[in-house]
């Protein structure tokens, strides 16, 4: 089933910019067979002549604690890594985030996310490829100040929630925000990281507004990020 889908993103990537980012990843030996896979296919459709890129970018979905572990050696075999916090969250607290009775447990402003997030970004950073966050954790205003101010600069944010994002982005001082974020770097609970990031960002927003349901100041105005930052 892969093959025929690696040779339509190839086909795809003919005349766009396309990547590849593969989920669930625990094994170094998954990534370097799929990039084995990419070319492979690639000189498939060039023989055959159809048009189609020779290769593209293939990336790493960090969501399994096994990853964040041997990041480091991931990062000698992806383009680039992207941290799935869904999934990353319940694998690590062992919590079913489908199941109601436990939904009070499942949250990624636990300690052991937190540092999970810092480690992974380092990581990236020393082997110079880019870092991302997608998942719920990324739309969540509070969390995105977090992962602002641990040092990200691409969020995936669902289109619902990019309007408040962006707002609360522009708003708190990226200074502000890494304060933050060494507290929650230090915190001993969950409860810890979000009273730290609901008191940094009461200075600057009131925080009843980031509540569901509140109204966003400023809706249907053009929103715009600070320079470097990329949503």
């Amino acid at each position: 089933m892969f093959r025929p889908q690696v040779r339509a993103v190839l086909r795809a990537a003919a005349d766009r910019d396309v990547q590849l980012m593969l989920p669930l990843v625990t094994l170094v030996e998954e990534v370097e067979m799929a990039r084995e896979i990419v070319l492979e296919e690639g000189q498939a459709l060039r023989k055959a002549g159809v048009r189609a890129a020779e290769s593209v970018p293939v990336g790493v979905m960090i969501e399994t604690p096994a990853a964040v572990l041997i990041a480091d050696r991931l990062a000698e075999v992806s383009a680039f890594f992207s941290i799935g916090t869904n999934d990353l969250t319940q694998y690590t607290l062992a919590v079913d985030r489908g199941n109601a009775r436990l939904a009070d447990r499942f949250t990624p402003h636990h300690p052991s996310i937190v540092r999970q997030l810092y480690s992974v970004l380092q990581v990236g950073r020393a082997a110079g490829i880019p870092v991302s966050v997608c998942g719920e954790m990324a739309s969540e205003s509070l969390s995105a100040v977090l992962l602002l101010g641990l040092g990200y600069e691409r969020l995936s944010v669902s289109p619902p929630a990019l309007p408040l994002v962006k707002w609360v982005v522009r708003t708190v001082p990226e200074p502000a925000a890494a304060r933050a974020a060494e507290s929650a770097l230090a915190a001993a609970s969950a409860e810890d990281v979000t009273e730290t990031l609901r008191s940094v960002v009461g200075e600057y927003i009131d925080v009843r507004l980031l509540d569901p349901g509140s109204a966003l100041p400023g809706r249907g105005r053009v929103a715009t990020l600070p320079p470097g930052k990329h949503l």
